[in-house]
């Protein structure tokens, strides 16, 4: 289960970085997981994900985007 559970969260991940840095980039966009609901925003300068649980518990993560280097 556990390693399930890794894989769907790698695949997410994947996901949202094409969606965010690929060829074509998005600005926002809505991905739903197990209940979850997690939004994301950019403004060229940040990244915001807004993560609303099943319960409604709402998350908020604010990332600068200047900090991804490699």
């Amino acid at each position: 289960m556990r390693n399930l559970e890794s894989r769907v969260y790698a695949e997410l991940s994947r996901q949202l970085v094409n969606n965010l840095f690929g060829e074509t980039p998005s600005d926002s966009g809505i991905i739903e997981l197990e209940g979850n609901i997690i939004e994301y925003t950019s403004d060229g300068v940040t990244l915001t994900l807004k993560i609303t649980e099943a319960d409604g518990t709402i998350t908020e993560i604010t990332i600068p985007i200047g900090t991804f280097t490699f």
